[in-house]
């Protein structure tokens, strides 16, 4: 397969996969006897069940899905994958800029919030640099299924501030290139039939992220097929609809008002979530042999680390801070003067990036991980004594023990109310030099705190952040991720943030474009500056007073949006 679609040299793909290295770094080369007598015992079974292709080009790969393979294989196969699309998409830009040099490219990714690690064999990161920017594909029905049905927004503004992590454009320039314009009654894994309200909210949460230009996926319904009559941002009959009116308001808005946006950047982040294709890929892999399932409720489920990367950044957002993402694999000169990282269950981990964190922390830095941070590497095998050094020089130590329970139990606290576990509980035995947060219901510490150098780091014992995500919300999360990181330096902010009444920036040198969304119910949002300055509705000119405090009324599902003159 390999040799005769791709051109490439399969011994050295083989050996690559049975020396441990990932294919990407694959250079052909003649193997000794020794080598190839070993390929041959452990491949053998394994070339002839890697698919089929015919010679008009059609067929299957069984991938990363195989039972038959082990991790390595599946891993390898999963990294291959991923580099060869990569590649191709590279090629394709090569040729693009070879015709015209100035014709900026693009490329659309799909299942970013949830399936993209196995989608395909995407690698967001490595995809980023093939092209000049990022667009996105942002059906909420097609990808977002994994959120509650009340925080889908949320999932696109997940979509958006991954974008603008991985784009290679200086800016954080991207688009989002197919947003769902209407509803879907035969197709999509959740059917859903957006309001003028949604439409509202997906665009300013996007506008408010930095996204530069939107595609609907459609304008008008198709006639027939599997996605016929669906996806309309027109009506049935050809005309206006709700969602776009609402869409029309948004863009006569902006175009009246270019000289206001067009000197403006999305805010700086408050923080990282750290970015682990490794431990996604491996926690996918892992599930092949066992029961498999896909279920949210499920703590074993295959998106175990997906899942507990979205509950991080829904989390964060619930309490009040703007994350972005960063890539595990380019840490280096990159952690400079970032307030905190969040690594949510990264548990397969190289030393590399596990020393690089520690560094991080010793020079000033707030880590928080949960669930069994750098236990593995990332082909499943039990860390090394270089990487669990490196976890002992962060944490004080590395976690003495760790069990599972399946019914409901909780950490004890000195400060604050009992926080719920899920199913994982870790133990400290050894408490020299910690600082407790929370213990088990036997007394072991579970929740700890370690100051290393200027910085420190805190280790809670449990499925924090997947337990959020798949309970859409766990009371008492959102408060205690709270009390661990630094505040946001800020000269104004919204005091009332919630799952459901949010801000979001675009800075400017004269003035700031404020945008806050309201999704839930009728309320007021507090807010409250340090500074001086008028504050002016985009939409209706009205001016508001701000000094140190003022609460702005909202109307339920409606979006504000004001010109902070500074």
């Amino acid at each position: 397969l390999l040799q005769e679609r791709y051109q490439y040299d399969l011994e050295a793909l083989k050996a690559a996969h049975l020396y441990g290295n990932t294919a990407a770094k694959i250079q052909p080369r003649d193997l000794t006897d020794e080598e190839k007598a070993a390929i041959e015992r452990e491949y053998a079974p394994i070339s002839e069940n890697i698919g089929q292709v015919q010679k008009d080009g059609s067929g299957f790969l069984r991938g990363i899905g195989n039972r038959s393979w082990g991790y390595v294989q599946r891993i390898d196969w999963a990294f291959f994958n991923a580099w060869l699309m990569s590649s191709q998409l590279h090629e394709a830009n090569r040729l693009v800029k070879q015709l015209d040099p100035n014709h900026p490219t693009t490329i659309n990714p799909a299942g970013v919030a949830t399936e993209m690690p196995v989608n395909g064999g995407q690698h967001l990161y490595w995809e980023g640099k093939t092209v000049d920017f990022l667009g996105c594909s942002c059906h909420v029905s097609w990808h977002s299924h994994r959120f509650g049905a009340d925080k889908v927004h949320q999932s696109v503004a997940m979509f958006c501030d991954e974008m603008r992590s991985a784009t290679m454009d200086p800016d954080g320039y991207f688009w989002i290139t197919e947003l769902q314009a209407g509803t879907n009654y035969f197709s999509g894994i959740r059917p859903m039939s957006p309001k003028s309200a949604d439409i509202t909210h997906w665009l300013w949460e996007a506008i408010g992220t930095g996204c530069k230009g939107m595609i609907y996926w459609l304008y008008s319904p198709r006639p027939s097929g599997f996605e016929g009559l669906e996806w309309g941002l027109l009506n049935q009959q050809g005309g206006p609809s709700r969602r776009s009116r609402a869409s029309k308001a948004i863009a006569d808005v902006i175009y009246k008002n270019q000289a206001l946006f067009a000197p403006t950047k999305p805010r700086k982040y408050d923080g990282y979530l750290l970015h682990s294709y490794d431990s996604m890929v491996l926690s996918y892999s892992e599930r092949m042999d066992g029961p498999r399932t896909f279920d949210l409720s499920d703590p074993r489920n295959a998106f175990i680390v997906r899942d507990a990367l979205c509950g991080a950044y829904q989390m964060a957002q619930d309490a009040g801070y703007d994350v972005g993402f960063i890539n595990e694999h380019e840490l280096e000169g990159r952690l400079q003067d970032i307030p905190f990282v969040i690594a949510p269950n990264t548990y397969g981990l190289s030393p590399s990036v596990i020393k690089q964190l520690r560094d991080y922390v010793e020079q000033g830095g707030t880590l928080i991980v949960d669930g069994l941070f750098g236990a593995k590497d990332h082909y499943g095998k039990r860390s090394s004594e270089e990487a669990q050094q490196a976890v002992r020089d962060i944490f004080s130590d590395t976690v003495t023990d760790w069990g599972v329970d399946l019914q409901p139990f909780s950490f004890t606290r000195d400060e604050g109310e009992p926080i719920p576990g899920w199913f994982l509980y870790c133990n400290w035995e050894k408490e020299d030099n910690l600082k407790v947060l929370a213990r088990d219901e036997e007394g072991y510490a579970s929740i700890i705190e370690h100051s290393m150098g200027k910085g420190r780091a805190v280790y809670i014992g449990t499925h924090f952040f997947q337990n959020y995500f798949a309970q859409n919300g766990v009371a008492g999360y959102a408060d205690m991720l709270r009390s661990l990181l630094p505040a946001p330096c800020r000269d104004y902010r919204l005091d009332n943030v919630s799952p459901f009444l949010r801000m979001k920036v675009l800075e400017g040198e004269e003035w700031d474009i404020v945008i806050l969304l309201n999704r839930g119910d009728a309320t007021d949002a507090l807010l409250s500056s340090d500074c001086a300055g008028t504050w002016e509705d985009l939409y209706t000119g009205e001016e508001i007073a701000l000094k140190d405090h003022a609460a702005v009324p909202m109307e339920k599902m409606q979006v504000r949006v004001f010109i902070y003159r500074k």
